[in-house]
């Protein structure tokens, strides 16, 4: 028995049925096509199964990943459920049959449109595109998500030795918003902090994060002699949070060095 790939076209000739009529086809295969279709349309297979297809919509079984049989269908049944006529011829058969199109394992189904662009983004710098705005704004927006995502990790296990690219700020008796919930819009690096207290329990000084103090003292907290020193190094702070820095007497001291991804 020759083991190249049989497709036939069924019915022979393209036929019409009217709205909610059904046409049947005894035939078994692993492999359907919609050679031609006016509108979109159901198919049931085995009774069981129901699909919406449409013109160039194509379907294959998988083989059995237990047995390694090709899994096939016995028969389908084309439903217009379109509203109005529905002229239509399919492609049905068995055996391996590959094509350029993309090919997928499990439980995947794929359909592809010949007036869509779809081109997959890779390493080489390829761009993810498609041809619905609404679509391609959700897809750049997930992109950049996760091209954040992909560098914050690397910035938080990597071990930070520089301040290279990193902005600074110091406070003594003032305070200030280091970076506020709206420009952290990616996260940030707090590459070394660190708050100073000499003299009273009044000469205080800290650094918050989301309105909680991260290092230092806050009034009445601090020791009323001494000195007290807090560092902080390599701290990555989510987005959307605000970083605040205080020094309320000139015995106090708030020094950051942070980068905004």
């Amino acid at each position: 028995m020759s083991n190249f790939p049989r497709v036939q076209q069924y019915p022979k000739r393209k036929i019409t049925i009217a709205n909610g009529e059904g046409y049947n086809i005894n035939r078994k295969g692993s492999f359907l096509r919609v050679r031609e279709a006016t509108a979109k349309f159901t198919l049931i297979f085995d009774e069981t199964h129901e699909l919406q297809f449409e013109q160039n919509d194509r379907l294959r079984l998988l083989r059995d990943e237990q047995s390694g049989e090709q899994k096939q269908f016995e028969k389908v049944r084309v439903l217009n459920d379109t509203g109005s006529d529905l002229t239509f011829q399919l492609e049905i058969g068995d055996g391996e049959i590959s094509t350029n199109n993309t090919a997928s394992s499990g439980e995947t189904a794929v359909r592809t449109n010949p007036d869509t662009e779809v081109q997959i983004q890779t390493k080489a710098g390829t761009t993810l595109k498609v041809d619905d705005d609404a679509t391609q704004t959700a897809i750049s927006a997930l992109e950049t998500a996760l091209t954040n995502l992909l560098k914050n990790d690397q910035d938080k296990r990597s071990g930070l030795t520089t301040f290279e690219g990193a902005s600074s700020a110091e406070y003594n008796n003032s305070s200030g918003t280091v970076v506020s919930s709206g420009a952290n819009t990616s996260g940030v690096i707090i590459r070394y902090a660190h708050v100073s207290h000499h003299g009273n329990n009044q000469d205080f000084a800290h650094i918050k994060v989301g309105g909680k103090i991260l290092i230092g003292r806050d009034a009445g907290t601090a020791p009323s002699n001494g000195n007290i020193e807090h560092s902080i190094k390599d701290v990555f702070i989510p987005a959307g949070v605000a970083i605040t820095a205080d020094s309320q007497s000139v015995g106090a001291w708030a020094t950051i060095w942070y980068e905004v991804l």
